[in-house]
């Protein structure tokens, strides 16, 4: 790994969680700049994709820095950009009408986007 991406041991001692505690993988917050997604659940696949998504559509996708595993543990690490702000889930009770069919009209063509893609990364 590079030089400036967080050590595993960073990750595993991080204390920002921003997962909820039922997901399938954990998710933290690592200094102020990165996102960790880590556990045995998560895949290279995943990280590809974002990469594929972010390369090839004008669809955001956080920055993906690196993609590795740890063979003692069999966890698999996606490391990304953190991004600040609120989920849409918090914020969608408070939006105004308006701005929820314009967030709706943004999602719908994100998603035509997505099904548009004929080419996939496999690994």
């Amino acid at each position: 790994m590079a030089d400036d991406l967080p050590t595993i041991a960073e990750i595993k001692a991080a204390t920002a969680v921003l997962s909820s505690p039922d997901a399938s993988a954990k998710v933290v917050r690592v200094r102020d700049k990165f996102a960790v997604k880590f556990g045995t659940r998560v895949t290279f696949q995943e990280g590809e994709t974002l990469k594929y998504i972010s390369n090839n559509t004008a669809v955001c996708t956080p920055r993906v820095h690196a993609i590795f595993s740890e063979p003692e543990t069999e966890f698999k690490y996606i490391v990304m950009d953190f991004i600040e702000g609120q989920t849409l889930q918090d914020m969608w009770p408070s939006l105004t009408a308006a701005d929820k069919a314009t967030i709706s009209t943004q999602l719908q063509h994100a998603m035509a986007e997505l099904r548009s893609l004929t080419h996939l990364p496999s690994i």
